[in-house]
């Protein structure tokens, strides 16, 4: 992740496929979200988009609810998608 963070300030663009969201916080300015090969939603990637953006992720089958615990893991609950 090192070279990832070095590369903006060289003048590079890079395109970061993970599931790992800390390393998509840390590094991304842009979150964009797909299901199916199909865009969902794009958002800033920020630490208050954290959530939304797990949300946006699991949504469309699972029929849990997602929210940061407060040691930033997540807790399940289960009832409908929100």
């Amino acid at each position: 992740m090192r070279m990832v963070h070095r590369l903006p300030a060289a003048g590079l663009s890079v395109l970061l496929i993970s599931h790992n969201l800390e390393d998509v916080i840390s590094v991304a300015d842009r979150a964009v979200t797909l299901r199916q090969g199909r865009k969902v939603r794009e958002l800033p990637a920020t630490r208050e988009n954290y959530e939304r953006i797990v949300s946006l992720i699991v949504a469309g089958g699972f029929g849990q609810r997602f929210q940061s615990g407060v040691d930033g893991a997540l807790e399940i609950q289960t009832g409908p998608a929100s």
